[in-house]
């Protein structure tokens, strides 16, 4: 396992105790600085954090004593919700995902980002290009310290999933042919959405509007 760890480590381009001590912001936060929120749990207590949701490693991170650690696994399930800037976090499947909207249906925002590596040449002066999974991507280190600085070819590229909760089913929807094999039916409700085929996917707001409008609820 350790030496996994160093493997990867040393793929980013940085050292372990570099990894431990040194922090840099960058993009692949959701919120763009750590913000006090609330940790409720679900015996009733609660928690007040410096938080923030890493998009590469799908995981929330807090600050404890200067350094930024995630929540372990075993922890989140003992966690209620989380509210950072008046927006609410549950776990689901591993996850703390958004709650979008709860009223005739639940729809939830689950953040991720993935790393576009310039890669190797590839001949004819050409690089190959490969996009590296947040799976892949998360390190676990014995403080679990997100104190990480990404090499500068190593871009970040947010995007979002979501899960839409309907008549007590959970539908995970990446696109929009995906959101369609959820309403076969609404064939007429899609094609007189105004811009689909341009919408922004990975604003929650475009998918909550786009649902509403499907719905009839708009």
């Amino acid at each position: 396992m350790k030496t996994n760890i160093l493997l990867i480590l040393i793929l980013l381009g940085v050292s372990p105790a570099l990894a431990q001590t040194h922090f840099k912001e960058v993009v692949h936060y959701l919120f763009p600085e750590f913000i006090i929120g609330n940790i409720r749990m679900k015996d009733g207590q609660t928690h007040r954090k410096l938080l923030n949701y890493n998009r590469l490693t799908e995981e929330m991170v807090f600050v404890d004593l200067g350094q930024k650690l995630a929540i372990k696994e075993d922890e989140s399930a003992r966690i209620d919700t989380i509210r950072i800037a008046n927006r609410i976090f549950f776990e689901h499947e591993g996850n703390f995902v958004e709650l979008i909207h709860n009223e005739e249906f639940r729809l939830y925002a689950d953040y991720k980002a993935r790393i576009n590596d310039p890669g190797g040449a590839a001949g004819y002066g050409m690089r190959s290009h490969t996009a590296v999974s947040s799976r892949y991507l998360r390190i676990t280190l014995p403080t679990v310290v997100y104190n990480l600085q990404l090499p500068p070819d190593l871009i970040p590229i947010p995007y979002t999933h979501y899960w839409l909760k309907k008549d007590g089913e959970y539908h995970e929807i990446s696109n929009i042919a995906h959101l369609r094999r959820v309403y076969p039916d609404r064939r007429e409700a899609f094609r007189n959405f105004p811009d689909l085929n341009d919408m922004d996917f990975n604003e929650p707001s475009n998918i909550l509007r786009l649902i509403k409008h499907i719905e009839g609820i708009e």
